[in-house]
């Protein structure tokens, strides 16, 4: 097969876009279509003359009331990469990490509730990611240099910078052009996106064909390199073949909508990602192709489909999902035509048809319709009211019923007032469960929404910054500004998620945690850190208190004990235990010492009471003895005086 010129290209992608899902009013553009028309309460039973013409707006109050139950559990979720190995950890959670503050720097969340708001009522919404270069070119004027010179005043002063010298009649002239790189989120409306009926094959890795309906002004096509005739070529914009366009515009469609300046005329093309083989080798290889009419804009190989989509209630395989149109236009139908028939009873109740006597009654009087006016008679018997029945009851009846489907079939979050009052007649406990059941269709919706648009914009970011962003980025990774290099990450496909909760989720979930978290602070006081727990898990209980308390990041608020700066503060504070205990030992040492000496001084004194005692006594004998010898002395004296005489 011979290579595919560019011609043959574009009658292929014409083709594809002929036959695509989603174009000229076909199943899908005709869902659209009847799906926004709900919403804004424009189709509804026919309207018979002189009759009520109210529509209830049932499937646009489930859609609001879902989404302000939708968007809190989209801000809490949680998703991270999962690491290939223990070495990884860090790497998949920075990566993580990274995404998500791009994501948020690019209005990724807002962008997000719209296209959950898309979901909601169509059954599915779309995310465009791309990565967008933009050049900012300066020029420096310089006079006479020398070679040297030169050389210093070429090299760049930014990254992703060239510089081209130019020679002038008083020097040189410096151009330099420096490209910068941005993620780029787009919310796409879904009547504008189209994707091929692959038989068998259900995900966008499959589909032969997935893009949208794109609007380029005249001069938008002619500063891309288009020639004039070529844009004379392409097709206006028209929306005889988008009916959702149409039904979106609602009343706010004008009849001439053509700009005023041929320049600004728009034309309609179309972005489309096909897997075509370009070489004639048997080999599809996936392509980004942009075209109107019958004229190529442009193309160029693509590695990935820029397109997330997901929805609240996924069809298995099958790409479309369903939305509260289809759950619910049913529903919006009925009570439109048992209101209509309770306000046309209402008139009938206020303004009773009567009969008249014919030439018995003044009949302008009776016709003026003036309130409590007189109505002259010739007979008693001339006027009499026909009776009407009171479809008040039945009507509120069928009104509750309804209200009843629409409650199982989109949450109850549309009768969540309601439900307040209700639950305040009741115990704490049957109130709690009563509030769980009443939200679980909406958490339902809520993390269907997570696990498939979410998750899918997530990991569409990540491949597109790996494969596209050549640069670093900055991001604000665990509290802390860090430079990251999208290029040198690993491919990942796989996700650990975890969905934001429903407000009776939440208050559960925070009862829990505060249990764990006394629990493991007294089993560390016992003695079981390092055993049964550690800081690190007390962390990860913390941080999970203060997710599911909405208080912000834990970082806001705690000091991860495994990053760099806490363990240097534990290497800080072991260091000061050691010394407060060296501290702590050497006083005990100089205590033990002191009573070492009070024991020694202690026996010092009692050697000395007992050596005094000891002396004492000797002394005492010795006096004692002293004074014997002296009185048998003076004794013996006495008697040999006596003898002499």
């Amino acid at each position: 097969m011979a290579k595919m010129n560019d011609g043959d290209l574009v009658t292929l992608a014409r083709r594809e876009v002929d036959d695509a899902l989603g174009y000229d009013s076909d199943v899908l553009a005709s869902k659209r279509e009847n799906a926004l028309l709900y919403y804004q309460g424009a189709v509804a039973a026919p309207v018979v003359a002189n009759r009520s013409t109210i529509v209830s707006h049932d499937v646009a109050d489930t859609v609001h009331s879902l989404l302000a139950q939708v968007n809190p559990i989209f801000q809490t979720s949680m998703l991270v990469f999962e690491p290939t190995s223990e070495e990884d950890e860090g790497a998949s959670q920075m990566e993580s990490d990274a995404v998500k503050w791009q994501l948020e720097n690019s209005d990724g969340f807002k962008l997000l509730s719209q296209s959950a708001h898309d979901a909601l009522l169509i059954g599915n919404g779309w995310l465009k990611i791309t990565v967008e270069d933009t050049v900012d070119v300066i020029t420096e004027q310089y006079g006479e240099l020398s070679p040297e010179q030169l050389q210093v005043v070429m090299q760049p002063t930014a990254e992703n910078q060239e510089v081209e010298p130019a020679e002038t009649k008083d020097g040189y002239s410096i151009k330099r052009s420096t490209t910068t790189q941005e993620l780029k989120v787009e919310c796409i409306a879904p009547e504008a996106m189209l994707f091929s009926q692959n038989s068998g094959q259900f995900s966008f890795k499959d589909l032969r064909m997935v893009g949208e309906r794109k609007l380029f002004t005249k001069s938008d096509l002619l500063a891309m390199g288009i020639k004039q005739d070529d844009v004379d070529s392409i097709p206006d914009s028209s929306h005889d073949y988008w009916p959702g366009q149409r039904a979106r515009d609602g009343i706010y469609t004008n009849d001439d909508e053509s700009a005023k300046q041929d320049a600004e005329k728009l034309k309609e093309c179309f972005d489309i990602q096909l897997r075509v083989d370009m070489n004639g080798n048997g080999t599809s290889e996936l392509w980004n192709i942009i075209f109107g009419g019958q004229v190529l804009i442009s193309k160029e190989p693509s590695k990935c489909i820029p397109y997330a989509t997901g929805s609240p209630v996924p069809m298995p395989h099958r790409v479309q999902g369903q939305g509260m149109y289809e759950l619910m236009h049913q529903v919006q139908d009925g009570k439109t035509q048992v209101l209509r028939n309770y306000m046309d009873n209402l008139e009938l109740m206020n303004s009773t048809r009567v009969g008249a006597l014919e030439g018995a009654v003044n009949m302008k009087d009776l016709t003026s319709g003036r309130l409590n006016g007189v109505v002259r008679m010739k007979r008693p018997d001339a006027l009499f009211p026909f009776p009407v029945t009171d479809a008040g009851p039945q009507a509120i009846v069928g009104l509750n019923y309804l209200d009843t489907v629409r409650s199982q079939r989109g949450g109850a979050s549309v009768d969540q007032n309601d439900a307040d009052r209700q639950l305040m007649m009741s115990s704490a406990t049957a109130a709690a469960g009563a509030m769980e059941n009443a939200e679980r269709m909406a958490g339902f919706y809520a993390r269907n929404l997570v696990n498939t648009l979410l998750k899918n914009t997530y990991q569409l970011i990540h491949k597109k910054l790996r494969y596209e962003y050549t640069g670093t980025i900055g991001a604000k990774l665990r509290g802390k500004w860090q430079e990251v290099k999208p290029s040198e990450w690993q491919e990942r496909t796989h996700m650990e998620v975890t969905s934001g909760m429903t407000t009776s989720e939440r208050t559960n979930k925070i009862m829990g945690l505060n249990q764990v978290i006394n629990e493991l602070k007294s089993a560390m006081m016992a003695g079981g850190e390092g055993v049964i727990t550690d800081k690190s898990k007390l962390y990860s209980a913390y941080a999970d208190y203060i997710r599911a308390a909405e208080l912000g990041q834990p970082e806001e608020y705690l000091i991860d004990p495994r990053s760099d700066e806490s363990k240097q503060a534990q290497k800080a504070a072991a260091k000061s235990a050691e010394y407060a205990q060296g501290q702590m030992d050497r006083m005990a040492q100089m205590q033990q010492e002191i009573e070492n000496q009070k024991l020694q001084l202690d026996r010092y004194k009692v050697d000395k009471a007992l050596e005094f005692k000891y002396y004492d006594a000797n002394l005492d004998a010795e006096v004692s003895e002293a004074k014997l010898v002296t009185d048998s002395v003076v004794k013996l004296k006495t008697v040999n005086k006596g003898g002499d005489t």
